[in-house]
């Protein structure tokens, strides 16, 4: 509105000073002298007539250059926000949480801290089995009577004709994984009573033992044409937690007969297995 109000002036403008001059004003205007014109081919009211419509087709050239730049700029405007405007994700795309692959990617890095969980909830049992409570030998309790023999082959002590027959057996009972049982039998093959007798042993660490306390402390003598009497009879503890074969170091002691002085003996019994279960 305001481009056709500016041309309009322009044309009124043009009008008026292209129109006649009034009779009143001639007195003023023949003081001036006026300015020589050169010829034309025409009179001056075919000029001045002629004037107005090149003015008219100059306004509408300028009009139609000033409305085109107009509707360019509003179409570069136009344009401008078409780019600025932020398109719209396509319906098919979706977000990060909405795409399969992408919200799959979270799951997957969670899973090895759900394995990692269970794996030491499933090693939490194993080491409890692995590392059992070990009872101490002091607090082992063996009954004689409920006790198994194993297929390990009994090993001799001593074998004394007229003396003592000292014969270690190894039994089938594990109070702990790495105990053996031992029960020391000991019998009197002469004829002179034994009114005192001990039994001890050592070994070497890291294994330990624990003799039980025996049946009995005396033997006595046999009598022709009878078998042995009743021996004495004792548990030893062998705990050995290397599992390899450990000598073990016998210490007798003992009286025989009315002699007051004791006799004592060390014998090693070499490579004594440690039985399995």
């Amino acid at each position: 509105m305001e481009l056709n109000s500016i041309l309009s002036s322009i044309k009124n403008s043009a009008s008026i000073s292209s129109s006649p001059i009034p009779a009143g004003s001639s007195s003023s205007l023949t003081k001036k002298p006026s300015p020589t014109r050169a010829p034309h081919n025409g009179s001056g009211s075919g000029t001045s007539s002629k004037s107005i419509p090149e003015l008219d087709s100059i306004i509408s050239g300028m009009k139609a250059t000033l409305l085109s730049g107009s509707s360019v700029a509003s179409e570069e405007e136009v344009v401008g926000e078409s780019v600025s405007t932020p398109m719209p994700d396509p319906a098919g795309a979706g977000s990060e949480e909405d795409d399969p692959i992408l919200a799959a990617q979270p799951v997957k890095a969670s899973q090895p801290s759900l394995s990692n969980a269970s794996e030491e909830a499933s090693s939490a049992p194993a080491e409890s089995v692995a590392k059992p409570e070990l009872k101490a030998l002091a607090d082992i309790v063996i009954d004689l009577d409920s006790i198994q023999p194993s297929r390990e082959p009994s090993r001799t002590v001593l074998d004394d004709k007229e003396g003592l027959q000292i014969t270690l057996n190894f039994a089938a009972d594990h109070p702990r994984p790495d105990v053996t049982v031992i029960v020391i039998s000991t019998i009197n093959q002469g004829r002179t009573s034994i009114p005192s007798f001990q039994f001890d042993a050592s070994v070497r660490k890291p294994c330990k033992l624990r003799l039980l306390p025996p049946s009995a402390t005396s033997l006595p003598g046999t009598k022709p044409f009878r078998p042995p009497a009743d021996g004495i009879t004792q548990v030893l503890l062998l705990a050995n937690p290397t599992g390899e074969p450990v000598d073990v170091t016998c210490i007798l002691t003992y009286l025989v007969g009315d002699d007051p002085d004791p006799i004592k003996e060390s014998i090693v019994m070499q490579a004594v297995p440690s039985v399995g279960e």
